[in-house]
């Protein structure tokens, strides 16, 4: 396929790439043709940098958004949060945030309690600010569902579930929710079936595409994924890609209509 007919795509998930300025960030999206794109800081010592290339001036749009992930909860600063209201004055959205029982203590209450506690801060703080949030979630839903009852009752934001590889009842929990789902390459690389299953229940127009990228290698296989979708869908490539820039722009806006 000829680089004029790979229509511009977008990463609904990636993080900084180690090593790499804004120009040559710029430069390697610019050549997987991805024009935009949601750059997670997830941790304290990722929020400048994430500032940074967000405020760049490069030709693709970069959609920045601040938390605290699930990961490093444990050694955030003591005045994190005042950190995080500072960069989220100028984000996009909060995330990547959420809730993971397999790695750290998953047999720790203490640990689970921490996880809970900031987790709660930070949505609330997507609700003060009107937000959308991106939540990582990793054998945890039986914690994570009763919180979003709880606190998005009365006052919703727009979810993006990143890397979602849930079975159908847990789908069935989170559509009431104003929900995105967003697929990642490496869940169809090692469970194909489940993939293919998982990506046949989500909606069309709440289904998204990510790399997940920390390193180069990653974020380069964004052009290959979609072609893999877009044969699983039955779509062109330029079909898929015009439809994920509709889904993408409507997660980032669903909070002024909530």
């Amino acid at each position: 396929m000829s680089e004029s007919s790979v229509p511009f795509l977008v990463d609904a998930h990636l993080h900084p790439l180690p090593g790499h300025s804004a120009a040559t960030f710029a430069t390697l999206a610019k050549q997987l043709r991805v024009s935009q794109l949601i750059l997670n800081g997830s941790q304290e010592k990722d929020w400048p940098q994430v500032h940074a290339l967000a405020n760049s001036q490069a030709e693709i749009q970069i959609f920045p958004f601040y938390g605290l992930h699930p990961w490093y909860g444990r050694e955030k600063e003591k005045n994190w949060m005042e950190l995080l209201r500072q960069f989220s004055s100028h984000a996009a959205g909060i995330g990547e945030i959420g809730l993971d029982t397999r790695h750290g203590l998953p047999h720790s209450e203490e640990n689970s309690s921490l996880q809970q506690d900031v987790f709660r801060q930070q949505l609330a703080l997507a609700q003060s600010l009107s937000r959308p949030v991106t939540i990582h979630c990793v054998r945890a839903w039986h914690l994570l569902l009763p919180i979003l009852r709880e606190m998005l009752r009365h006052h919703p934001v727009p979810l993006l579930l990143h890397g979602y590889n849930a079975s159908e009842p847990i789908l069935s929990q989170l559509l009431p929710f104003p929900v995105w789902f967003s697929l990642g390459e490496r869940f169809f690389r090692q469970n194909p079936e489940k993939a293919r299953a998982v990506l046949s229940q989500i909606p069309p127009e709440r289904l998204l595409l990510e790399s997940d990228a920390t390193t180069v290698e990653a974020f380069s296989q964004l052009p290959g994924f979609y072609e893999k979708i877009a044969c699983y869908e039955g779509l062109s490539l330029q079909k898929l890609g015009g439809r994920m820039e509709e889904n993408l722009l409507a997660y980032l806006h669903a909070a002024n209509s909530l």
